[in-house]
């Protein structure tokens, strides 16, 4: 059986029993010497328990862990920092913020978890919350200040996307931002075009623009993955960010992102999308369903995913599984080969595959 978090391990090495353990954030391995597994476990408990000591002495309390966290967030420049420190003011410190460090157990976790999903908040919020705690106390750990963390019972997610708008939808959420500004709906057009984040949207200039060449580009260090990238805009975009950039110099914002949450939601909920919380304003259509939306709108139109990926950003194939994205052409293809008798069926090699690689057959083709 699996032994609990924080406890060590104990293994056997010819005839003789070896135990491991964490000291200052370094797995530890030490031979007990003996063929007796009693005596690995003996000397393995007063390693735990020296380090338990440890844990146990710091006066510190979670706000100084925290303090020291959200520091080192600013100094590697984290763009979620505003963010962390709203989650860390608004649920975390009320909770855990005067509690001292040696006091905060895997018990008082779950039931801080429970509270928050009974009062309303997602799981993937709170394991947002609990990966904050969490960077706390491991990088208190990386300083020494404690040798032990406790263990943070995270949410399983769902990690499948499905918000989508359809192409009979987009007229009238079309026509709905463009009754609350040209800002938004240039800004609906970056996002459903070419599946660029809220985030990288807002924030652009109008140097990023260029006009003449009718290309969008974000800057490094502007998006999540702190790599540029640039888009050939659609004939309908390039007249839309033409009307935003009019007049306007270079280091201006080329669309104007005032209240932009606001709007968006009054926009999606005039085109029909019932609102998932009319307290929180929280929009029937997401604006990131608008990434999800042109990811499957490019493979649609048999765009390449290495190209898709390029233009909207994404850094690995599994997205398209998230997405659960899958080409018509493919579908079509899978068909026609099911309904043909196994007789007449012909052995295909996969090309893609490492053992194919591996196997050196792929000499064979030209």
């Amino acid at each position: 059986m699996a032994r609990a978090r924080g406890t060590g391990s104990i293994f056997k090495r010819g005839r003789i029993y070896w135990y491991s353990f964490e000291r200052d954030g370094v797995l530890v391995r030490e031979s007990s010497r003996s063929p007796l597994k009693t005596v690995a476990q003996t000397m393995l408990d007063e390693e735990i328990k020296k380090s338990r000591e440890g844990f146990v002495k710091t006066d510190a309390t979670v706000a100084d862990f925290m303090e020291a966290a959200l520091a080192e967030y600013d100094r590697q420049g984290h763009r979620s920092l505003k963010q962390a420190k709203m989650r860390w003011r608004s649920h975390i410190a009320p909770a855990f913020g005067s509690m001292a460090v040696a006091r905060v157990t895997t018990d008082k976790l779950e039931a801080y978890a429970k509270a928050r999903v009974g009062s309303g908040a997602a799981k993937a919020t709170v394991n947002r919350e609990f990966a904050l705690l969490r960077f706390a106390f491991n990088f208190a750990r990386k300083r020494r200040k404690i040798q032990l963390t406790p263990h943070f019972p995270m949410f399983r997610e769902n990690n499948t996307r499905t918000g989508f708008l359809e192409d009979g939808q987009y007229t009238k959420l079309a026509n709905a931002c463009a009754k609350r500004g040209l800002g938004l709906r240039a800004m609906f057009e970056v996002a459903y075009t070419f599946g660029w984040r809220s985030s990288e949207v807002a924030t652009m200039k109008v140097k990023q623009a260029d006009l003449a060449a009718k290309t969008l580009r974000l800057e490094p260090n502007t998006t999540k993955n702190d790599e540029g990238r640039e888009a050939v805009m659609t004939p309908r975009l390039a007249a839309l960010v033409e009307s935003c950039a009019t007049g306007k110099r270079p280091e201006d914002a080329l669309f104007d992102g005032t209240n932009f949450r606001k709007l968006w939601y009054a926009a999606t909920k005039e085109a029909g999308f019932a609102p998932k919380d009319e307290k929180t304003k929280r929009p029937g259509l997401l604006f990131h369903d608008l990434r999800r939306t042109a990811v499957r709108n490019m493979i649609r139109r048999g765009i390449p995913e290495r190209v898709a990926m390029q233009i909207t950003g994404h850094k690995t194939r599994a997205v398209f599984d998230r997405y659960a994205i899958v080409a018509p052409s493919d579908l079509q293809e899978a068909a026609r080969k099911m309904s043909l008798p196994l007789s007449e069926m012909k052995p295909t090699i996969d090309t893609q595959s490492e053992d194919f690689h591996r196997s050196g057959d792929g000499k064979m083709l030209n």
